[in-house]
């Protein structure tokens, strides 16, 4: 997906463009020294903003080599000094979101979506007052701000005359993911950064750009709009979408549906509630399945990003000794692109160590994945980059996502209709 190969298409093209296209870097979807005590230390204060920036650039460059598990596994090191050069060479002609951007680009040349600049937290950019969101039939937006409640349900066709392809294209190079699913759940959030399209020339302006939608009865629609301030989201209108996705920000639940007498536990995140660590929880839920009939078991890991893999344990322990529910056709996990890091080790020790069946999509993290994340900051600008320390081999091959059994995508009607077609096929499936 995405594999187009980028040129320069306009003199318009913003500075940064032309580190991007720089001629014989690869910026396609898939790009794709031990750690050691901590990072180099940084150089005197330089006196300019520009030697400043130039001195967080070669740090950024020195460190990733240096504290990266395998930096070069999947780019070039001639590759990745081209590209520290060409910005050194650019930085006196840039603004600061385009070094930003820039640093972006470099780390993300590593090609581990471990690895990467923590922009949101540490840089004022704005956003544009839509929200995104990828479905099998194309990128839709289910959010935006009240006087562009238009745009509900609309599909995304292309910014600033640009066709979406493209955009994707030329947003890979800084998109932290590993495949295919990695990009689609994370590149909505960079699309509606003005800052971002700016910098990829991908939008003349940095506070406004041209969306162009597909509203639901096939008609053009195109929206104007300016940069809000990141986070100003409280006046905004959204589509619900199905509960799974409204619980996301839960750490875990569990729900009993009686017609079908399954056990619906969902598992958001791979670390422990303050007030109920997970063993608690799975101490509470398994004595409410002792006390009724359940049949089924589906563990739904989609919205879970990761933390700490071993928080899992005392559920998977408890899952793997429990001879009614360990078996084919009773026990089902959910995967799906939200499904990244730590979550995904736990989805492929669940599909080696069970009888589970994997439902849904492929996950957004590769199944032998970097990863042991650490943090080192920058000396000047103080921006947080992340870089793996360690190798998971966990399977066999370099297969480039955890696949499931029973592959189910869902369309943009059925997140409409608040349905969610991997737990609808789940229960229709007969017990075995």
């Amino acid at each position: 997906m995405f594999r187009i190969p980028l040129r320069r298409t306009s003199r318009d093209t913003a500075p940064w463009t032309l580190l991007v296209l720089a001629a014989g870097i690869s910026t396609t979807l898939y790009p794709f020294v031990i750690g050691c005590a901590g990072p180099t230390e940084p150089t005197p204060l330089a006196a300019t903003p520009q030697e400043r920036w130039r001195q967080d650039l070669h740090f950024l460059a020195a460190n990733l080599k240096k504290l990266h598990k395998e930096p070069f596994h999947r780019c070039k090191p001639g590759d990745f000094d081209q590209v520290v050069e060409s910005l050194d060479r650019s930085i006196d002609s840039l603004e600061e979101h385009q070094i930003i951007v820039g640093l972006m680009r470099l780390t993300n040349m590593i090609g581990d979506a471990h690895t990467r600049l923590l922009w949101r937290e540490h840089v004022g950019f704005g956003r544009y007052p839509l929200e995104l969101r990828w479905f099998a039939d194309g990128l839709y937006v289910i959010g935006a701000a009240r006087e562009y409640e238009r745009a509900l349900g609309c599909r995304l066709e292309g910014i600033n005359g640009h066709k979406l392809r493209l955009a994707c294209t030329v947003l890979s190079a800084v998109v932290p993911a590993e495949n295919e699913q990695g990009f689609r759940e994370a590149a909505p959030d960079f699309m509606v950064v003005p800052e971002i399209l700016h910098a990829l020339g991908l939008s003349p302006s940095r506070d406004q750009a041209r969306f162009a939608l597909e509203d639901p009865d096939g008609q053009p629609l195109v929206l104007d709009l300016r940069s809000q301030r990141r986070g100003a989201t409280a006046n905004w209108a959204r589509l619900p979408g199905p509960l799974y996705l409204r619980e996301a920000r839960r750490f875990y639940r569990f729900e009993y549906l009686p017609d079908s007498k399954t056990l619906y536990c969902q598992y958001n995140i791979c670390a422990n509630q303050k007030d109920e660590p997970l063993a608690q929880f799975v101490e509470r839920m398994f004595r409410f399945v002792d006390e009724h009939p359940v049949d089924r078991f589906v563990l739904d890991l989609r919205n879970n990003g990761g933390g700490d893999s071993s928080v899992a344990a005392p559920l998977i322990a408890r899952l793997k000794s429990h001879d009614t529910l360990n078996r084919r056709g009773r026990f089902f996990v959910i995967v799906g692109r939200g499904t990244f890091s730590s979550a995904a080790m736990n989805a492929v020790e669940l599909r080696q160590r069970t009888e589970a069946i994997l439902v849904g999509e492929p996950t957004a993290q590769k199944p032998n994945h970097f990863g042991e994340v650490r943090s080192f900051r920058l000396p000047h600008s103080g921006l947080t980059v992340e870089y793996s320390t360690k190798y998971f081999q966990l399977v066999d091959g370099d297969a480039p996502s955890i696949m499931p059994d029973v592959c189910v995508a869902m369309t943009f009607a059925q997140y409409l209709a608040g349905r969610d077609p991997a737990l609808d096929a789940i229960l229709e499936m007969a017990i075995e």
